[in-house]
């Protein structure tokens, strides 16, 4: 089986918008829905709505070794494997990408995927 990925999208608490900080280039009018936000750059308008900051973060089912930054989906949180083993197994897949800017060691998650899954969802 090759290389397999998906993205999965966290809550965070950082008090910034993760993701709108992220992106933070204006390409599109009006993003909704999970992330539970509204952009809109009409001014006129109010939106009342509360915001939970939230990080993405690309898994795959590469090998993890001890170390490596990893997402345990049973309790949805991303912590460093104590471990080398098999990803999926105790369903822990490994992160190969991320918003979270706090992890020096793992690649920013392209603004091109950030925009799909942003669109998609």
């Amino acid at each position: 089986m090759g290389k397999q990925t998906t993205i999965i999208m966290l809550p965070t608490d950082e008090s910034n918008l993760a993701i709108i900080n992220y992106l933070n280039d204006n390409t599109s009018d009006l993003l909704y829905g999970k992330i539970g936000f509204l952009i809109d750059d009409e001014p006129d308008k109010e939106y009342n709505t509360t915001i939970e900051p939230q990080h993405l973060y690309e898994v795959s089912n590469e090998p993890i070794k001890a170390g490596d930054l990893c997402y345990l989906s049973i309790s949805q949180v991303v912590e460093r494997a104590h471990c080398d083993m098999v990803s999926g197994r105790f369903s822990t897949y490994k992160v190969i990408s991320t918003t979270d800017t706090s992890f020096d060691d793992v690649p920013e998650l392209s603004k091109e995927k950030v925009s799909t899954y942003i669109k998609q969802h």
